[in-house]
């Protein structure tokens, strides 16, 4: 700003302003007969009946720079021959040019006459070097070149600024100075004049001025935004106000903001300031957040990945994201990779992967048989993790990881989960069996599934019987008795189980024998004598060949097939 320390000496303001120009306070006036500049302006204005009234003093010629003045009982009239002839008619505004030395100061020449009738009953006048302004409410204060020029573009006295309330001040940080307006300041520094104003010079204030982090502003405030908002940059960042409200964005999370096209970008305007967590900066936004970690760059998390990234508790469940979200998957899906799982959006929801992530990969992804998760991770009864997909779910126990799909997995469901008579899963399903069937086995059974159907076979728990070591004995569904065709089935007499197969059933009762198998030309007869509740009861032996056929022991005989 061109004020200098010469500039600031206050003028002595006598009781006529025309001491100031040391001229004689004897009354005259211009000849009519060659008007000067200075006659032909008094008499455009009414000459003595006009504004400035009676002439106090004859025009003097020998002002700084050859210019002319002549006071009025209402005012002056000061000309120059590079600014022509102005009157200068309010008080208050005349008193404020003359104690910053009139002609002489950095204020120099009027370039037009006094303008009042401005909003708040304000009156001001321009000169070469600057303006004054006065209304009621603020006083007279002179505005200076630059300062003027920002005041100008914010639209004077009716703008967001309002009129100037106090004189410039210089001396701040790097040669800078500033000019307080009725609802804002221009500051004029090495980065540029820029003006501040409402909550954005607020929050500016908040953090120390431009002492603080941001500096000094390199930009005018620029609203118009979306949604209504406005922005402002500084040496050190920028401040925005949007809908959330007033906060400041700097470094690395600026530069991503920036990147991804600020409020008009997938993120919006910033809904948080700036805050340091585990070895990153973070910054919430409309649409999301960004953070700036320590080992993995600066990385975007948009909404609903936050939302579900901050129940799982943040960087201290999930870890940091150690990618950006990636979108364009199947069925228009979302997902975000973390040092302890993923998060993936889809129809079907927005879920958090952790130990069920491996399998899945396995599974491929969302293009597998799983498909996209259906369900946040749960606890399980033997305090491993669950989680259910659209295809399968997968469940992480003691014995591992592994995925349940298909028609195993709704037969498992059927039987109660991991809580039913199988307990967690202990191996990944195996397929290419026997006439395409498909197998997995569990803690306490194995389900199969094949043409025939799907169906589970347990082994001993809670009081059901071993029934698949004897179908295992048989060579399981390559054996004599093939794939199951039925649930098993217990509450029998005596406490006992059976199941039925292709080639037979495989009954169990408490005791040494535990399961026997009865092949079906056997289990036929059987069955027509009543089963375990006729006259054989249960079996007591294995199957055995005998000329031209089979035969069984049972508790109540021997049936032979021949």
């Amino acid at each position: 700003m061109s004020v200098s320390a010469g500039s600031r000496r206050r003028w002595a303001f006598a009781s006529a302003v025309i001491a100031s120009f040391g001229l004689l306070a004897v009354p005259g006036v211009a000849s009519a007969a060659d008007p000067t500049p200075v006659a032909a302006k008094y008499a455009a204005l009414g000459g003595a009946a006009g504004v400035l009234g009676p002439a106090l003093a004859a025009e003097d010629c020998s002002l700084t720079g050859g210019g002319c003045v002549q006071d009025f009982a209402n005012g002056a009239i000061v000309w120059s021959s590079a600014t022509g002839a102005h009157a200068l008619t309010n008080d208050e505004v005349l008193t404020e040019w003359v104690e910053w030395g009139a002609v002489e100061g950095d204020l120099g020449y009027p370039t037009r006459d006094t303008f009042c009738g401005l909003a708040g009953g304000g009156c001001g006048q321009h000169f070469t070097g600057g303006s004054v302004y006065w209304s009621p409410a603020s006083g007279a204060v002179a505005v200076y070149d630059v300062v003027r020029d920002v005041w100008s573009a914010q639209g004077w006295e009716t703008g967001p600024l309002g009129y100037p309330t106090s004189d410039v001040e210089c001396g701040l940080d790097w040669d800078a100075c500033l000019q307080h307006f009725q609802r804002g300041t221009v500051y004029d520094s090495p980065a540029g004049t820029f003006a501040v104003s409402g909550s954005i010079k607020d929050r500016w204030g908040a953090q120390g001025w431009e002492r603080g982090d941001l500096g000094y502003p390199t930009s005018a405030q620029f609203c118009g935004l979306k949604s209504g908002g406005c922005g402002q940059h500084f040496e050190g960042g920028s401040i925005y106000r949007g809908p959330s409200g007033t906060f400041i964005v700097t470094g690395a999370v600026e530069e991503r903001w920036a990147a991804q096209g600020w409020e008009n970008g997938q993120l919006g305007y910033p809904a948080s300031e700036q805050f340091n967590a585990l070895a990153s900066v973070g910054q919430h936004f409309q649409g999301g957040s960004i953070y700036d970690t320590w080992y993995d760059g600066v990385v975007l998390v948009p909404v609903p990945l936050r939302d579900v990234w901050a129940a799982e508790g943040w960087e201290r469940g999930m870890g940091y994201p150690t990618s950006d979200a990636f979108c364009g998957l199947r069925n228009g899906g979302c997902g975000q990779e973390f040092h302890n799982g993923s998060i993936y959006s889809s129809p079907a929801g927005t879920f958090a992967v952790k130990a069920a992530e491996a399998a899945w990969a396995a599974q491929g992804w969302e293009t597998g048989a799983l498909g996209y998760p259906v369900s946040r991770p749960f606890q399980t009864v033997d305090q491993g993790l669950g989680q259910h997909f659209q295809g399968g779910s997968v469940y992480t126990s003691y014995k591992g990881t592994f995925a349940v799909t298909g028609a195993i997995r709704d037969k498992w469901a059927a039987l109660g989960w991991e809580r039913g008579h199988l307990g967690s899963p202990i191996s990944t399903a195996f397929c290419g069996l026997r006439g395409g069937g498909c197998g997995q086995h569990f803690q306490y059974g194995s389900i199969y599934s094949s043409p025939t159907g799907t169906f589970a076979v347990p082994t001993i728990r809670n009081g059901v019987s071993d029934l698949r070591s004897a179908w295992a004995a048989q060579g399981w569904e390559s054996g004599a008795l093939g794939y199951p065709t039925s649930d098993f089935f217990c509450g029998l007499s005596n406490l006992g189980c059976g199941q039925h197969f292709q080639g037979g059933s495989v009954y169990s009762v408490p005791g040494p024998l535990e399961s026997v198998a009865v092949p079906t030309a056997i289990r036929d007869v059987w069955a027509a004598r009543g089963w375990e509740n006729g006259r054989y009861g249960y079996p007591s032996g294995p199957a055995y060949s005998v000329a031209g056929g089979i035969a069984q022991p049972f508790a109540g005989g021997t049936i032979t097939v021949r």
